[in-house]
């Protein structure tokens, strides 16, 4: 048993299933044997601070300066929600399992920083993941969703641990330690980035739905269908679309008392989210959807085709370098170059090329094309893939998911 004797973690995003796995462990004296941690314990939200506190003591006593605890009074498993990722020093152990992966992954790198800390003992810090049933995962798609924003993270920040087995990208450690160290700005400067936080307060709340209504309920349920709920503030309509091509989802907000179309999701959806208990609300006599459908679709049809057509926006100073290398005579170098800073960087590669643009006041031309020439094969643009096909979108290529009409 590679974890016998071992100081291990278990983390999980629901109070529930963290006390469904202490219950069980706790009353399976046989597992407990083969596990060999008989001293383990629980925190969660709905345990009293001062006891939270001295159960992080006793599973780790050396990082919380009581390195003097008896062995038979330390806890060695422990498990968690993810009220322990944030704010503890956990560096006592070096094996964590993520019993389920959180929606979003800068909580998975939350989760292992608890353990992979400046003072911790161990050359080594182990993550052993559960991945959902195939059932679940075609539902909600996300290890797909998982995958994509550790990807984002890796390009524009770099990780430097694997956290779902992907090949880590050690670009900029000390923004690891701050993400580790629960730096709120950097946190917020990832998330704008990567758009890491989209629907993340909805995952209880579609995870419930789905193991309450079941899968083979949901399936049957039709494209296109709608209803109504009432709302003392709002009024307007409601439409989700999924683009048949690209498999991308909209949602759209037609909001009757600001007169405007509100297309960021979670404020698009403030209206519409309630209690599965809550009755539906009686629509209007004749009310007819198809109107208010194609409004929807022809703003978003705009939107995209705007998006489509527009060149990418550079911040300073990728623009004015963009400008300065149109500016001179045509060659291989200049073309090659003009294309790669026409791409928009982020992250580090962005800050690394202000400092260097700061420091170049006394260069010549042709230094300064050598450097950037450098600077380019330094800091590769990442491979994107290009949603096919790549043909201007159409009416047809918008299906309605469902409507909901808000009175």
């Amino acid at each position: 048993n590679p974890l016998k004797g071992k100081k291990v973690i278990v983390f999980s995003y629901f109070k529930d299933t963290a006390r469904y796995l202490y219950k069980n462990l706790t009353t399976d004296k046989h597992f407990l044997d083969r596990l060999g941690h008989k001293q383990l314990s629980i925190v969660d939200g709905s345990v009293d601070p001062q006891d939270r506190k001295d159960r992080i003591t006793r599973f780790a006593p050396k990082a919380n300066n009581r390195s003097h605890l008896p062995a038979e009074k330390q806890i060695l498993l422990l498990i968690s929600t993810d009220v322990l990722s944030e704010g503890q020093n956990l560096q006592d152990a070096d094996t964590i399992i993520n019993y389920d992966l959180h929606w979003n992954p800068v909580r998975m790198v939350q989760r292992i920083g608890r353990l992979d800390r400046i003072g911790s003992e161990h050359q080594t810090v182990f993550v052993y993941n559960f991945f959902p049933e195939d059932a679940l995962d075609n539902l909600i798609r996300l290890m797909e969703r998982l995958w994509k924003k550790l990807e984002d993270i890796n390009r524009s920040v770099g990780l430097d641990a694997s956290v779902l087995g992907e090949i880590p990208n050690p670009q900029d450690f000390n923004t690891i330690r701050r993400i580790a160290q629960d730096d709120r700005q950097v946190l917020d400067e990832l998330e704008a980035d990567s758009e890491l936080v989209i629907g993340e307060f909805l995952l209880h709340d579609l995870l419930h739905f789905f193991k309450t209504l079941g899968e083979e309920r949901l399936q049957n349920i039709p494209l296109g269908v709608g209803t109504a709920r009432q709302h003392t503030d709002k009024k307007g309509f409601f439409a989700a679309f999924r683009n048949v091509k690209t498999n991308q989802h909209y949602w759209l907000f037609d909001d009757d008392r600001q007169q405007k179309i509100i297309a960021t999701r979670l404020d698009a959806i403030s209206a519409i989210r309630c209690e599965p208990q809550e009755p539906t609300a009686q629509l209007p006599q004749n009310f007819d959807p198809v109107p208010r459908l194609e409004k929807l679709r022809n703003f978003l049809l705009n939107k995209l085709r705007q998006t489509a057509h527009r060149l990418p926006r550079l911040q300073s100073p990728q623009n004015h370098i963009v400008n300065w290398l149109q500016s001179l005579p045509p060659s291989d170098q200049h073309t090659k170059l003009l294309h790669y800073f026409s791409q928009p960087l982020t992250g580090p590669a962005l800050r690394e090329l202000r400092a260097l643009y700061r420091s170049t006041n006394q260069m010549n031309p042709t230094e300064w094309i050598d450097l950037l020439s450098q600077f380019a094969r330094n800091h590769p643009h990442p491979e994107r893939v290009v949603p096919q096909p790549t043909e201007e979108v159409t009416d047809d290529d918008l299906e309605c998911i469902a409507w909901m009409l808000v009175v």
